[in-house]
């Protein structure tokens, strides 16, 4: 795939109307690749909306929709073959074995040894004991788990997933962040629905915040936490004394407070940006610091959506 950056998905002033209700308002927003994304709100707000506007499977009332560069309306089969999705409301074909519906999607998608690929990935999601069982004979978190299988057997270029823990345990649930984090990592752009917002929040770069079909906030997590004048916190241990360089070090304005530990460890209340982790490593640099450990702990997805969502956000 690629490395650079790319286009691939445009909201351009997305409305969706039923009757009287309007689901979402003027949506405008422009996903690329390389950055994954949270779509968040509460129960009503349009997310789901959003996700089938995506997929084409609803008609936006007003605006247009580009996916790849292409209208939706017009996008090639070739274009949604780049996509996979998962769904509460999947629907499954009973009759069919979990391997024989695989194989199904393996055939459609014209993916390269695609029976290998999915008798692995369901040794992966610990379903290859099931295999050869009809699908009505699967429980709800099984069918979930065949879902997710389908969903990446193609190794989309993008991957949708509204609810994507729904009917799942504790292990199914493990199963699949570390499935998630190995797409990532091959280079596919997640973009998730969830209210489980602790289990996503090393796997997407940027959240939007959409509430009663309009964009609340829209931005990285580290960007929206600036704009409300969050604080993050910086951990540092030395291996050796260095009173000079902590003097200048706390100096800076965007250290607000410093907690110490003893045994030359600092946790320090910060408001973290770039321009700030700048000036941190020249500060290292030019007084020499001694340093056992460095991070930066920033704020979580749930901190950041509750915060946002409870205030006047502009």
């Amino acid at each position: 795939m690629n490395s650079k950056s790319k286009e691939l998905i445009i909201f351009s002033q997305i409305s969706k109307i039923y009757g009287n209700h309007e689901i979402l308002h003027n949506l405008s927003l422009c996903l690329t690749s390389g950055r994954s994304l949270a779509i968040l709100g509460p129960n009503g707000a349009g997310k789901t909306s959003m996700i089938r506007i995506i997929l084409g499977v609803v008609k936006p009332s007003n605006g247009i929709i580009s996916i790849f560069g292409h209208p939706i309306s017009t996008s090639s089969f070739e274009s949604k073959k780049k996509i996979g999705v998962v769904i509460e409301e999947q629907t499954f074909f009973l009759d069919m074995s979990g391997l024989d519906y695989l194989n199904l999607f393996g055939e459609l998608y014209e993916v390269p040894d695609y029976i290998s690929r999915a008798l692995s990935l369901l040794k992966y999601m610990e379903l290859y004991s099931a295999r050869n069982k009809k699908l009505k004979e699967y429980s709800t978190g099984m069918k979930k788990k065949l879902n997710i299988i389908q969903a990446v057997l193609h190794q989309p270029e993008i991957l949708i997933l509204d609810e994507p823990f729904s009917g799942l345990d504790p292990l199914g649930i493990s199963l699949t962040l570390d499935l998630l984090h190995n797409m990532k990592a091959s280079g596919t752009t997640l973009i998730i629905s969830s209210h489980i917002l602790s289990e996503i929040d090393d796997l997407v770069e940027d959240l939007l915040l959409i509430d009663k079909g309009e964009i609340k906030a829209y931005g990285s997590k580290e960007e929206l936490w600036e704009r409300l004048e969050g604080n993050c916190t910086m951990n540092l241990t030395l291996l050796e004394d260095n009173a000079k360089g902590l003097n200048v070090l706390e100096k800076l304005p965007e250290i607000i407070g410093r907690k110490d530990l003893g045994e030359l460890q600092y946790i320090y209340t910060i408001v973290d940006n770039k321009a700030f982790r700048e000036k941190i490593s020249q500060i290292i640099i030019d007084y020499q610091f001694m340093i056992s450990h460095l991070s930066f702990t920033n704020p979580s997805i749930k901190i950041v959506y509750e915060k946002i969502m409870g205030s006047n956000f502009q």
